[in-house]
């Protein structure tokens, strides 16, 4: 019976030890709703996600928001948390974490982790802030997508390639691509090819791109997606200084009228944190 009633409390005991090893992730769901169910973090991820916690010192919460038009996942760093929101219809939300996650890992090698414009508050402010916000995430977020893709499918075996596939066939059948605007509608076809090659990492995708770009839009886009390809495939990636770089030559590319120049500012969020002020010459 003594034996016995010892066996149980082991057990209580390694029961609770293992709760207290695994809290920060046990409290990780923040859901906003009863309706949105927990979903199940392979241990790679695990250990990836309490390596950055160490290294920010701060806790990461996973918010699963209602669906919405735009980005499935995004990340904030904040002053207690690191926030890593992802849809509620979301595929595969474990890839999802990881994409988010390894935006993490990138702004703890000194890439900045906000971009911030200065740029005169007048009357057109609203709509340059739109349209350099656009560029931001159709360049800036491409380029790290390019860096880190790679990895994540050759360390995680996870394909970070399958979601753009997908769409783009979707669009390639319908020979349409949604939300063109003719004042913006060759600069857009140029970012989904720059999109094509860096989230298909696939030739034949990319060619099929450019078929359906003669086909349904007279090969607008081709030119400039091709330059923009270019100055990607001719980074090195061999400093944290390369990747803003690397956005200032895309930008000055396609506004060659209006280049811009770059400030990088040191600050103390975390370990080789940084922000990029970008302001025209």
């Amino acid at each position: 019976m003594r034996l016995h009633l010892l066996l149980i409390l082991l057990l209580l005991f390694l029961l609770c030890s293992f709760d207290i090893q695994n809290q920060t992730i046990d409290y990780l769901l923040n859901i906003e709703s009863k309706e949105h169910t927990p979903f199940h973090i392979k241990s790679n991820v695990k250990e990836l996600m309490l390596e950055l916690e160490t290294r920010y010192q701060k806790k990461i919460e996973i918010v699963i928001v209602e669906n919405k038009i735009g980005p499935v996942g995004q990340v904030r760093v904040e002053k207690e948390k690191l926030i890593i929101e992802i849809v509620e219809n979301a595929q595969d939300k474990n890839e999802l974490l990881l994409h988010e996650l390894f935006h993490l890992k990138l702004f703890l090698m000194g890439v900045p982790y906000k971009i911030g414009w200065d740029i005169p508050k007048n009357e057109n402010w609203q709509k340059n802030i739109e349209y350099l916000s656009w560029c931001d995430d159709m360049i800036w977020d491409k380029i790290q997508h390019y860096y880190f893709y790679p990895i994540i499918n050759k360390q995680f075996n996870e394909n970070p390639y399958k979601f753009f596939k997908k769409e783009l066939d979707y669009y390639l059948k319908r020979h349409e691509l949604p939300n063109l605007h003719e004042a913006t509608k060759e600069l857009s076809l140029a970012f989904y090819y720059l999109q094509t090659f860096v989230e298909t990492n696939n030739n034949k995708y990319l060619k099929k791109y450019e078929s359906f770009l003669e086909k349904n839009y007279n090969s607008l886009g081709i030119e400039e997606g091709k330059y923009l390809v270019d100055l990607l495939k001719k980074n090195d990636f061999n400093s944290k200084d390369s990747f803003v770089l690397l956005f200032v030559k895309c930008f000055n590319y396609i506004n060659a009228s209006t280049p811009i120049n770059y400030q990088i500012i040191i600050d103390a969020e975390f370990e080789n944190s940084s922000i990029v002020i970008f302001r025209f010459n």
